[in-house]
């Protein structure tokens, strides 16, 4: 009969040990930045338009981007530019593609 000897393996590099470790996210799948663009440190207004577009984004749900756009246009028509530009930076912190087509 012949023995045939077996190393133990150590826990932390054995196949079952590897497939249930996490690895990194590579990532973030809500990353709309442009590659290589930095992060910017929140200040004053900036943060301020945060909060608000979170406000709004309670009050209003999913539909908040498209509601903060539709008031940045009423706002516009009437010539209320700084209910435009609140609005604007809102619609801004909420979808970036519908803020951009404001500016046209």
């Amino acid at each position: 009969m012949a023995i045939h000897f077996a190393a133990a393996r150590t826990g932390t590099r054995s196949p079952v040990a590897r497939v249930l470790q996490k690895r990194p996210i590579r990532c973030a799948a809500n990353d709309n930045r442009a590659a290589g663009e930095a992060d910017e440190p929140l200040f004053g207004t900036q943060a301020a338009a945060i909060r608000a577009a979170l406000a709004h984004l309670r009050q209003h749900g999913m539909a908040a981007a498209s509601d903060a756009h539709a008031r940045a246009l009423e706002a516009f028509a009437v010539r209320d530019l700084c209910a435009y530009a609140h609005w604007r930076a809102v619609c801004e912190a909420l979808d970036r593609q519908m803020a951009a087509s404001l500016a046209s």
